[in-house]
């Protein structure tokens, strides 16, 4: 994206970007080019939890693709759990691994001793996808290629605390209200996977002041009111 951005960008002469990592990158090639306008998000999956969920429930979501680095979850939960923690991590989307190796995320699965820990639940219509985040309280993406993924902020909006790589779609965007772990160690993802288990009740009341950051900056009619001021 970085490499985009250096390239292509200097070609235009207003960039819409998400968040302030992008302005910083933006104005090392030319002055006032951005104008920060959010994406719009559906408020369908505001959920208030009024208390943190007690079972150590996990989203991941995504078909399992090479790209969206479903080993490099595993490796970090098998830290986890050879350190003593119980969770379970609810993996919606295919297994799509078998079009590029010769083996299933089922086998991955077993080859880090994980067997218990996790449950892949396929493909999940949209509609249905509240059902499954009810339990939950943390989502992790470990994709490198999101850009600004609007998953990341419908689990959010379902009250899950996130989990992020620190990359320049994602890098700040909730400031302090998520963890950003390098993409690069997995062994900081499980880092911090067991500090949130062990400060549960701090990381839902992030999580629920993510809700109320995403209703107030990213509802529809915010980001028509910006695009209509942009462009007349």
């Amino acid at each position: 994206k970085k490499c985009i951005i250096v390239f292509f960008y200097r070609f235009f002469f207003c960039i819409r970007v998400n968040n302030i990592k992008e302005v910083i990158e933006l104005d090392t090639i030319k002055k006032w080019l951005w104008v920060k306008i959010p994406l719009v998000v559906s408020l369908d999956f505001y959920e208030p939890k009024p208390a943190y969920p007690e079972k150590n429930v996990i989203i991941s979501l995504g078909n399992l693709i090479p790209k969206k680095r479903p080993e490099f979850l595993l490796r970090a939960l098998k830290i986890v759990k050879d350190s003593g923690y119980t969770f379970t991590l609810k993996v919606i989307g295919e297994d799509r691994l078998r079009n590029h190796f010769p083996y299933s995320y089922v086998q991955l699965i077993d080859k880090y001793n994980l067997t218990e820990n996790i449950e892949v639940c396929g493909f999940i219509p949209h509609e249905l996808l509240a059902s499954y985040t009810r339990d939950a309280f943390l989502y992790i993406n470990t994709s490198t290629q999101e850009w600004f993924c609007l998953a990341l902020y419908e689990m959010s909006m379902a009250g899950l605390f996130p989990i992020i790589p620190r990359i320049l779609s994602f890098d700040n965007v909730f400031s302090d209200r998520a963890l950003y772990y390098d993409p690069d160690s997995h062994e900081e993802l499980a880092k911090y996977i067991i500090q949130v288990i062990h400060e549960k009740e701090k990381y839902h009341d992030l999580a629920l002041k993510n809700q109320e950051y995403i209703k107030k900056e990213y509802n529809y009619d915010n980001i028509k009111n910006s695009l209509r001021n942009l462009l007349l």
